[in-house]
């Protein structure tokens, strides 16, 4: 009989060891799944602020706050905000360059054509004030002048047009190369 409940005392002993063992485990595993889904929330929570944070840079919108240091993630989260600085940075210096280029377009279509409008005004006068007292030569000269007073308006008015362009949206068209050649 000893023998007897002392094999039944082992197991029982074996028993609540492997329910401690089992118990062990399953606790093991639960911690595991519990921190597993703690950290890909984290994850996925500093994923979505640096997705959200492309989505803005490509919209031209003010970025959420730098992420806290620490992981790749943040990593380039820093990138992104400094690519929304320069690109910033590079706005602004277009804006500089465009009102550059609007004074550039006023200086022509004034500056440039006071002048030639009085020569060929002028040119006018002579030619028809005193163009029978010209020679023949005379009055070719005149002609060439204001033929070329012409010229150079049509080519201050050409230059405006090509300025503009950069600010014209790109029209997409199908050309037939054969047609053209």
């Amino acid at each position: 009989k000893l023998a007897i409940g002392r094999g039944l005392e082992a197991a029982d002993s074996s028993r609540r060891l492997n329910r401690i063992v089992i118990g062990g485990l399953l606790l093991n595993v639960l911690v595991a799944l519990g921190l597993t889904a703690l950290f890909s929330t984290h994850i996925n929570r500093r994923l979505s602020v640096l997705t959200d944070n492309a989505r803005r840079l490509v919209a031209q919108e003010r970025l959420h706050p730098l992420l806290s240091p620490g992981d790749e993630i943040a990593q380039v989260d820093q990138v992104f905000h400094q690519m929304a600085e320069s690109l910033e940075k590079t706005t602004g210096d277009l804006k500089h360059v465009n009102q550059e280029l609007e004074s550039f377009s006023y200086s022509i279509s004034h500056d440039l054509r006071a002048p030639l409008r009085a020569i060929d005004g002028f040119s006018h006068i002579l030619e028809e004030e005193y163009g029978q007292r010209l020679e023949e030569e005379g009055r070719r000269l005149l002609g060439v002048i204001r033929r070329n007073t012409i010229t150079m308006s049509q080519l201050i008015d050409d230059l405006l047009a090509f300025s503009r362009l950069s600010r014209q949206q790109v029209a997409e068209s199908v050309v037939d190369l054969r047609d053209l050649a």
